[in-house]
């Protein structure tokens, strides 16, 4: 007898966006949520922006004023970053909350009264985030720019400022500080801010430009390989750069090579000789499946003496390579703690397996125009890995090389395979949500109705499905016990997605579009109108 669907109301809806660590997403706005502050819900998003605004226009507002100014824009930055997951997972309350607050910073740019510093640290706020601050700020900016080339320019000193400033961070907070102030920034602006920072030394200034090599603008990455050059015209430079130069070059899209190649010729002449370093010793790996809105966490725990190291990567099914990051004096104790708090079911894997699980999101970013942040850099180093190569594999050849080299120990029928995934809730985030999926359901009423459509919407997206069932088959297959034999469902579900059978057919779609349906009809049963944009990356 066929199994019929679960009903299953989600509490939330999944979230969609990158988080620190390799955070699940959903997890990490549950966690977001539950810290906020009751000042942070006592205000709206435009009301605290409107006030932090108001504050750096204060002419009275002294330097000793400058630590306060710094940490409240770093409270602004997380609720930006909390609201725009959600808006993202279809929250439209937190949708409407991110436009009203969108609206004061074109408000306060169209006056023209915002002085250089406070262009610098909104830019720097909302790119922390990941949201567009707007046509609007980026006028102002350029307005600033254009005065920053007369002799007397008080913005070039902002330059300068920036470029000094570097001295006083860590790399890792240099880089992805500098990248996110530039992120949404026109052209001629970023392209200034990379031009101040060429023929420095210092070797903030230096991961700073090597992080510019991974832009998706050449004319900027061209900007960067010759501050490089220029530097190390100035200076020689650590080994250790032109072995993340060769990083980089994996990274990047192949038209670029001759860029990076050219940059790695000019440094290896003007390299200092290796220093050693203490050898990295691997703990552990672990990776999680792949959540519904695509995001997969690969983590690598390592020790350096009796201190430990944590190298994270983020990737996701439709884009490729999200986020990565070092940490370092990581203790035991810590890593039992974060993994705990992430909610995921974690299972070990082979450092060969998230080597390859990398190289097949770095075909995807390749592809879809994407480009690596720094922190791949830095966390490939920490793993080992002198180089990544793109793979660029099919989900449905990736599910039939998987069934090929190890064919299943029992012949699992479709409803089998999808009742034990539903029954594991393995695949409890995985349905569809955001404005795509919104539109389609909005204006219909009835249950069965929206449940159609919802199972419409699944059948024009079996391939990114039958990719999450492939992706999620791969980590299992490699973990071994007790989850491991897991790997065939997720394999037989992935090729009844990348086949030409109706997904209507298929246990768990009919549940996917059950909780598509019922967490659309949450959101208009609260009120909120629908949401027509995304704020992911």
């Amino acid at each position: 007898m066929a199994r019929k669907a679960k009903r299953r109301t989600p509490a939330n809806r999944r979230t969609l966006g990158r988080g620190p660590l390799g955070i699940d997403p959903a997890i990490l706005e549950q966690l977001l949520v539950a810290l906020r502050s009751d000042d942070t819900q006592g205000a709206s998003l435009a009301e605290e922006l409107d006030s932090y605004i108001a504050d750096l226009l204060d002419e009275d507002a002294g330097e000793s004023d400058a630590e306060a100014t710094f940490s409240r824009a770093a409270d602004m930055q997380n609720r930006l970053n909390d609201i725009r997951i959600a808006a993202n997972g279809g929250d439209r309350e937190a949708h409407r909350e991110l436009e009203e607050g969108l609206a004061v910073v074109d408000a306060a740019a169209q006056t023209g009264d915002l002085p250089g510093h406070a262009v610098m640290l909104l830019f720097q706020m909302f790119g922390e985030a990941e949201i567009d601050p707007g046509d609007a700020l980026r006028e102002v900016i350029l307005a600033n720019i254009h005065s920053a080339r007369s002799p007397d320019s008080a913005v070039e000193m902002r330059l300068s400022d920036a470029v000094a400033s570097l001295a006083e961070l860590d790399e890792q907070v240099a880089q992805s500080s500098f990248a996110a102030m530039i992120r949404y920034m026109p052209s001629a602006a970023r392209y200034e801010f990379v031009h101040a920072l060429g023929g420095h030394a210092q070797e903030t200034a230096r991961a700073v430009l090597l992080g510019c090599l991974l832009d998706a603008d050449s004319e900027l990455v061209r900007i960067a390989a010759n501050g490089l050059i220029a530097s190390a015209c100035n200076a020689p430079v650590p080994n250790r750069l032109v072995e993340r130069l060769v990083l980089i070059r994996g990274l990047v899209p192949a038209p670029m090579h001759p860029t990076v190649d050219a940059t790695i010729a000019a440094l290896r002449s003007r390299a200092l000789p290796p220093v050693a370093r203490e050898p990295l010793e691997l703990v552990k790996c672990i990776a999680s499946v792949c959540d519904g809105a695509g995001a997969q966490s690969l983590i690598a725990l390592m020790r350096r003496g009796k201190t430990h190291v944590l190298a994270t990567f983020l990737v996701k099914t439709d884009s490729g390579l999200a986020d990565a990051m070092v940490l370092n004096d990581f203790s035991k104790r810590d890593f039992d703690a974060m993994t705990k708090a992430m909610g995921l079911t974690l299972v070990p894997v082979s450092p060969a397996l998230i080597q390859r699980r990398l190289a097949i999101a770095l075909a995807i970013s390749h592809s879809k125009g994407t480009t690596a942040t720094f922190g791949f850099v830095e966390a490939l180093e920490a793993l080992g890995i002198a180089a990544l190569r793109p793979e660029a594999i099919e989900p449905e050849s990736l599910l039939d090389e998987l069934l090929a080299d190890t064919p299943p120990l029992v012949p699992l029928t479709l409803a089998e395979a999808a009742g034990r995934l539903d029954d594991d809730d393995l695949t409890g985030t995985w349905f569809e949500a955001g404005p795509a999926s919104d539109g389609r359901l909005d204006g219909l009423r009835g249950a069965k109705q929206r449940q159609k459509a919802a199972l419409a919407y699944i059948e024009e997206r079996r391939v990114y499905w039958a990719a999450q069932c492939a992706n999620s088959a791969l980590i299992l297959r490699d973990s071994g016990k007790p989850l491991g034999p897991l790997w065939q469902h997720f394999a037989v579900i992935g090729q009844h997605f990348a086949g030409s059978e109706p997904v209507a057919n298929n246990l768990l779609a009919q549940v996917m579009a059950q909780r598509t349906a019922d967490a659309h009809e949450s959101q208009r049963f609260a009120g909120f109108p629908p949401a027509s944009r995304s704020y992911s990356r």
